[in-house]
Formats: structure tokens, sequence, C-alpha cells
């Protein structure tokens, strides 16, 4: 779905209507799905950012909202209030959330209630690409980053993001910042090349992920599952 200029994905009619089929194979025998259709994730790539708006955001989703519009980012931007990081597994992300802090999880869960998008870092192997999941997946099991989060939510999101806080704990958006950062620092990318905001002191936020030139919109579209396969899988 093309939402001003943007492919989204969201719930609704063209995901009944959707025509690619979903095979299980050696990739993906880990995972067995529940609906008869899902995004087609065989065209996501490791390393790939995933920005989730909700449709009928919650209070804490309001209030995201509203700070990254008061910190500057039109609504086009605003509204995504979280972020993930696919890491090449069939339906697969890397993310921080308040309940589990760094872990796995599935895109089943925000299917029914997101509108998302796709984001990539252009023009990189799939080796650097791996490295960046790699990169997230080493972060598992650290908390989340309630501290860091409050404080830079009081100083108006203004803060270095390697400064002491960076270490207790990751929201969604820094997960995706400082895996990114880090494994294309490895890779010997020079760090004016790899900022996601002209001001290297800026707070990344889901908006800012959003809006950053360096990242490019990925237009991924619906699979659908044999009903007769999906009864067997079952």
């Amino acid at each position: 779905m093309i939402i001003g200029s943007r492919p989204f994905l969201c719930p609704g009619e063209e995901r009944k209507t959707a025509q690619a089929p979903w095979n299980p194979s050696a990739d993906n025998s880990w995972w067995r799905p529940k609906s008869e259709s899902y995004p087609a994730s065989d065209q996501l790539l490791p390393g790939d950012v995933l920005l989730f708006a909700p449709q009928m955001p919650d209070s804490t989703q309001t209030f995201i909202q509203f700070v990254q519009g008061r910190w500057g980012s039109a609504h086009e931007h605003a509204q995504f209030t979280h972020a993930a990081l696919y890491i090449g597994l069939d339906h697969l992300v890397c993310e921080a959330v308040p309940s589990h802090g760094v872990s796995y999880s599935t895109l089943e869960s925000r299917l029914d209630n997101y509108c998302w998008i796709v984001r990539r870092w252009p023009d990189l192997t799939l080796r650097q690409r791996r490295s960046i999941a790699a990169e997230a997946c080493r972060k598992l099991g650290q908390p989340y980053g309630w501290t860091a989060a409050i404080l830079e939510a009081l100083k108006e999101g203004w803060a270095s993001t390697w400064d002491a806080n960076a270490t207790r704990g990751f929201v969604c958006s820094r997960l995706c910042d400082r895996s990114i950062t880090l494994a294309l620092l490895r890779e010997g990318f020079p760090p004016d090349r790899i900022q996601f905001h002209p001001d290297p002191k800026k707070w990344i936020t889901p908006a800012v992920l959003s809006e950053t030139v360096r990242l490019v919109d990925v237009d991924v579209g619906w699979r659908r599952v044999d009903s007769a396969l999906l009864e067997k899988l079952e």
C-alpha cells in the first residue's frame, strides 16, 4: 500500500488478495504460520529496519508521537512508535521492548494493529548486512533502557548516543542505531558516513530512522499460505 509516496504494509484488502505463495523451507522450518496471509519476508534482508505505526495508539504510543513531534519531526515520521531489526530468518526480528528488554520476536504480533514500513541501508554486501544482524543479536538479554529514555525525554531529546546511559539498556531505536553503527564501524566505514542525523548528539528515535537519508524505503508485499498447507501445518 502506498501512503503518500511511501510503501506501507497495513491490515486491509491488499493483504487478502496477496498472490505470492509461501512455502516451508530449510530457512523457515522453525516457523508455523497461523494465518492465510503474511508479509513477504523473503523480500527482506538482514539488518533491515522495520518501523511500526499503531493504527489505534494507546496512551504511551500517543505520548511517543507527541514527543517526537515536539522534537521537530513531521507527523509522517512521528507516527512511528517502534523500531526493530530483521535478522535474516523468516519472520524473525530483534527488538527492545519494555517487557523483555532485547529479545527475538516475530512480525505476527503486530500484523493486525500496525502499519509498518521497511527501510534499508543501500549498497551493502550480504556479509555486511549479516554483521548488522549479528550485532543486534549480541545484545540479547540486555535490559530495556527506561532510565535513558526518561532522562532524554526530560532533556528535550538531545544527548550523545555514546554516553554512559547507553550501557544501561536499549530502547528500540537505539538498538537499531547502535547495531548498524557498530557493525559498519567494524567494516571500516568512516564515522561521518554512518550518522543518522547531522547532529551527532541527536537522540535517535523511530522518527529519525524514518526521516534519515541514510536509509531508503523498501517495497515489500504480502504473501499467501495455501489453506490446505495451513491445515496440514496446524
